[in-house]
């Protein structure tokens, strides 16, 4: 009883808030100055869609609440805009995981002129998009473009590419796709590198056939770098600007006109200030959504 009355008594009580730590001091001005940086614009472009305001009349600024949002959710064009947005990522971005894996299992194997493969994989990847975007128009071109010549020896009638209406963002997938596929079989092929390959050579020994082991084997061990694949891309394909501006500039007419140009278009063509940041913030809650899903999505996957 003494002793434990000693112990009671010479208990050291600790205090309720702990003094900072000397890192946590360290990294408070980076923090400090990374939060000013990333949020000011992101509430100044709050602020600024709950006013009509444009860049004219900056004078005539006036609060107008919600309307701007109201106008957005009404506006036919901003729901084609959108419509052609998740056509040009569905289908891109689609395309660029079934190409990447196929080229991602052909990699797995060792073959002559393996590594020259790999090197010209990685070319496009290379290119700015700017770039990129500058060469393939050359390419489309209907007179002097390579792709309409190579076309004429099948008795092909040349094609208006990025001039015609239909063709105008299948031609742009066809960029993206071209230049941002190896990336996927780059993720994908380090994921079949680190598969453990006893697992094939029990299967194999125990009869499965090629796509049982794709099937029951790769995929389900591959669906960590998938998805993360599937992110990276997904948010850079809805995010393109460069490539379609720099070859259609969104048309012809609004052919190809994604919701990132149609951002653009708002602010720095109609100076419509106040409903371009309103636009803003809605793109940016669409892109969370569908990223939120997605990994949403991926995490019941990974659990069953």
């Amino acid at each position: 009883m003494k002793g434990s009355q000693l112990q009671t008594r010479g208990t050291v009580m600790k205090p309720l808030i702990k003094p900072p730590s000397l890192q946590g001091m360290l990294m408070l001005p980076t923090v400090v100055v990374l939060g000013v940086i990333s949020m000011l614009p992101f509430f100044y472009n709050i602020w600024i869609g709950l006013h009509d305001y444009y860049l004219l009349y900056p004078q005539d600024m006036t609060f107008i609440g919600l309307k701007n949002y109201l106008n957005i959710i009404l506006d036919p064009s901003f729901w084609s805009a959108l419509g052609r947005t998740v056509y040009f990522s569905g289908i891109g971005v689609s395309l660029e995981l079934a190409l990447g894996m196929g080229i991602a299992l052909l990699l797995s194997r060792d073959f002559p002129g393996k590594g020259v493969m790999l090197t010209l994989l990685l070319m496009p990847m290379v290119l700015t998009p700017i770039a990129a975007a500058y060469m393939w128009r050359i390419m489309y071109s209907p007179s002097l473009g390579i792709i309409n010549y190579l076309l004429s020896f099948l008795h092909i009638r040349g094609l208006e590419w990025t001039a015609d209406y239909n063709l105008a963002i299948p031609s742009l997938i066809l960029v993206d796709v071209w230049q941002w596929t190896p990336f996927m079989a780059l993720i994908l092929s380090a994921g079949l590198m680190s598969m453990p390959t006893e697992l094939f050579e029990a299967a194999v020994v125990d009869g499965a056939t090629s796509w049982q082991c794709f099937r029951h084997l790769i995929l389900p061990l591959l669906k960590g770098q998938i998805m993360v694949a599937l992110l990276i891309r997904l948010i850079d394909s809805l995010r393109t600007f460069d490539i379609i501006y720099a070859m259609t500039g969104a048309g012809p007419g609004h052919a190809s006109e994604t919701l990132n140009l149609y951002v653009y278009f708002t602010a720095f063509r109609d100076l419509d200030m106040g409903r371009a940041s309103a636009l803003g913030i809605v793109f940016l809650f669409i892109v969370i959504a569908v990223c939120t899903l997605l990994v949403s999505w991926s995490r019941i996957e990974l659990t069953d």
